[in-house]
């Protein structure tokens, strides 16, 4: 990680809707978390390949 970042969160949300719940609901909300920084790609996977690593 080349930024201030102390962690990083690999999500995998349904839709954008889905993605805005857990920035605004469960991420934000929780004491520990001072901001959070997004960097969303869109990209489709293959149904009969494995999740990337």
């Amino acid at each position: 990680m080349t930024r201030d970042a102390d962690y990083l969160l690999r999500a995998y949300c349904v839709d954008l809707p889905a993605f805005n719940a857990l920035t605004h609901k469960i991420s934000l909300p929780h004491p520990a978390v001072a901001r959070v920084h997004n960097q969303i790609v869109m990209d489709q996977l293959k149904s009969e390949g494995p999740l990337p690593t």
